[in-house]
């Protein structure tokens, strides 16, 4: 007799199951300024690969600090393209 114990792999049952987590500020420090630090240079990167696709771009990435930096792209030395970001804290 089964004692609700035993549960066998070929049974209907839900795959997203999951209990919320608690997350404390020093979790959500943490992820914003990783996220800020991937989203920096994957900026960073792109603008690098873009203008060795396109002959006649160039680009400017500057850190401004740890929390803010600056891209911009040309085109045969005219600005086409400018941003600034930064990590906004709560």
């Amino acid at each position: 007799m089964d004692s609700g114990r035993e549960r066998k792999s070929c049974w209907p049952r839900s795959s997203n199951l999951r209990v919320k987590k608690q997350f404390s500020d020093l979790d959500r420090d943490r992820f914003r300024h990783e996220g800020f630090e991937f989203i920096a240079n994957f900026f960073e990167n792109s603008m690098a690969e873009l203008v060795a696709r396109n002959p006649g771009l160039s680009q400017t990435f500057r850190r401004i600090d740890s929390n803010r930096f600056t891209a911009a792209v040309y085109k045969n030395g005219r600005k086409v393209c400018t941003d600034l970001l930064r990590l906004v804290t709560a």
